[in-house]
């Protein structure tokens, strides 16, 4: 007795495509949302502490007050590129999940139209 080789189902592989996207999507969704949000009052205090330091690390780094403007609006650009990286990557792989998903569904709804009788 010969055995045949075996197919997986119909749809099975959009199936599999679509769960791994939405756990992708969940898993790095969940991440996105525990990140939390910013307020306008917190960066203003993380400024604040960040010239502070600056300012006890190198006194001369900034004597007159716009040298400190100017670090104080040096240092709130690098909050927020930090701010906007540490979102950028769950942000992005949810969204590469949510098409993942999208493309798996579309795989399956395509599969069943082709198989259809006609």
């Amino acid at each position: 007795m010969r055995h045949g080789r075996r197919t997986p189902p119909p749809g099975a592989t959009g199936a599999l495509l679509a769960a791994i996207g939405l756990g992708l999507a969940g898993w790095f969704g969940w991440d996105w949302h525990q990140l939390g949000r910013w307020s306008e009052d917190e960066l203003r205090a993380s400024v604040e502490l960040n010239l502070a330091l600056d300012l006890a690390r190198d006194p001369d780094a900034a004597t007159t007050v716009e040298a400190q403007d100017r670090l104080r609006r040096q240092i709130r650009l690098e909050l927020r590129d930090q701010i906007e990286r540490e979102v950028g990557t769950p942000r992005s792989y949810t969204l590469a999940g949510l098409m993942m998903a999208a493309l798996g569904l579309a795989q399956i709804a395509l599969g069943a139209w082709v198989r259809r009788p006609r």
